[in-house]
């Protein structure tokens, strides 16, 4: 069944008002057409997905009417929070896509002493930080999340590392790291992941000894990803389709079935 993720001021009722750029979404890219159903999911409901029939136009919005509800099946279980180093604009936004896909709970953008890209003050990180939302907002869209996760602003490494975000699990991806793998990590007597799970990604020029060493005295656990130096775009994707498989966010879950 397809798949149309909506605003919260959507719903009244059991009506469903299609406005703006998601018209041309459902009419040119879905190619629905008036009596053809879909299914609806509200970012207030991450939790639950209604099945709608299209009524057709109604100037320049589309109504859809509620047919049904049932529990939503696409959020995973598992919570992951990605503490990304900032990197460049491509790689920063394809990371979040990326992630967002898998099935990331929220990004946290971390600037760092080696990151490539300076963040200005006030509107200037607000306007990367919307920019940021934005590819979330669009990548959930297109892979059928019950949810958006949210871009918080830019947190410094103190920052993260004095906050209490209650985690059962945390990993720093260190390519330095020579003894312990992420398999191993999870494999292991580590794999806690009541409270959800912290994984930290540097930026392009890696960590500074002094960030590496006050993630580790937070609590984080450095780990490898394998022989291979990844970019920075490349690890925290690698490693969220591990944490997904490892903790049951790629299994196959069905729907029930609305009437």
């Amino acid at each position: 069944m397809r798949r149309l993720l909506l605003g919260d001021g959507a719903r009244d009722g059991d009506i469903v008002t299609v406005v703006g750029a998601d018209v041309r979404h459902v009419s040119a890219s879905m190619r629905m057409r008036a009596g053809d159903t879909v299914d609806v999911g509200f970012m207030s409901e991450p939790s639950r997905v209604y099945r709608c029939v299209l009524e057709g136009p109604s100037g320049p919005s589309l109504k859809m009417k509620i047919l049904g509800s049932e529990e939503s099946v696409t959020e995973p279980d598992i919570k992951v929070t990605l503490f990304q180093g900032i990197s460049k604009a491509e790689h920063m936004a394809l990371t979040i896509m990326k992630c967002v896909e898998l099935g990331v709970h929220r990004v946290v953008p971390v600037p760092m002493a080696r990151s490539v890209v300076r963040l200005g003050g006030g509107a200037e990180s607000e306007a990367k930080r919307a920019r940021w939302q934005k590819v979330a907002l669009e990548a959930s869209k297109q892979c059928g999340r019950g949810a958006v996760p949210e871009i918080w602003e830019p947190t410094t490494v103190g920052g993260v590392c004095g906050a209490d975000w209650g985690f059962g699990l945390r990993i720093a991806l260190y390519e330095r790291e020579g003894d312990l793998s992420l398999k191993d990590c999870l494999r292991g007597g580590d794999r806690d992941a009541s409270g959800g799970i912290g994984l930290f990604c540097g930026p392009e020029g890696g960590y500074e000894d002094g960030e590496i060493g006050a993630l580790k005295g937070a609590g984080f656990i450095a780990v490898s990803l394998g022989p291979r130096v990844l970019r920075t775009e490349t690890a925290p994707i690698a490693a969220m389709a591990v944490l997904m498989y490892e903790f049951g966010g790629l299994d196959i879950r069905r729907q029930g079935g609305i009437p």
